[in-house]
């Protein structure tokens, strides 16, 4: 997601092969609220925008349907409500997410893991995968859909930095919308 003062929210939606290579594509066009919607939709604006305008468009227009789709938007996770897609937030905040180092992969009894993150629910309503070097998190509401997807998500995390495709992500809708980085336009 990208916010640009003037012109509002550019969503972007990349598949990824295992190995980190994009199969697919796809980013909106500019979203902004007015300021009828932003008195009315109050505290819920931004889920509003990012996951039922943004989000399920893009995930409804994609020819693929991915197994999990990771977030690192907060506000996306309600995109797990009105589709049927498994939705995980990767906190931006949290700087766990890369793969192991060699080193740590080396480290006696390490075995190439850390104990760092474990399932269980947080204080803010979501549930952590419990995965290895990454914070992790979805709905507790969810939790059926994310059981089988535990062992996909844990070898994914060993073999790639799981915030680097964010940063693609952000270059390719700038590239698309020739919208560049000013003062006035971040990310979202």
């Amino acid at each position: 997601m990208i916010k640009h003062r003037a012109f509002g929210l550019f969503g972007g939606y990349l598949i990824l092969n295992p190995a980190g290579r994009p199969l697919e594509f796809h980013c909106t066009a500019a979203v902004k609220a007015s300021r009828a919607q932003e008195i009315l939709y109050g505290p819920t604006l931004q889920a509003y925008l990012q996951a039922e305008l943004i989000g399920r468009a893009l995930y409804e227009h994609a020819r693929r349907t991915p197994a999990v789709v990771l977030t690192d938007r907060r506000a996306m996770l309600e995109l797990g409500q009105i589709t049927d897609a498994s939705v995980a937030y990767l906190d931006p905040a949290d700087r766990t997410t890369s793969a192991p180092s060699v080193a740590e992969k080396a480290r006696p009894g390490s075995e190439g893991t850390s104990s760092a993150h474990h399932e269980g629910r947080r204080r803010d309503g979501l549930r952590d995968l419990g995965l290895d070097h990454v914070a992790l998190a979805y709905p507790a509401a969810q939790a059926d859909r994310f059981r089988p997807l535990r062992e996909m998500l844990r070898a994914t995390v060993g073999r790639l930095d799981l915030r680097e495709p964010f940063a693609r992500i952000r270059c390719a809708i700038r590239e698309a919308h020739q919208v560049r980085s000013t003062p006035e336009s971040r990310a979202a």
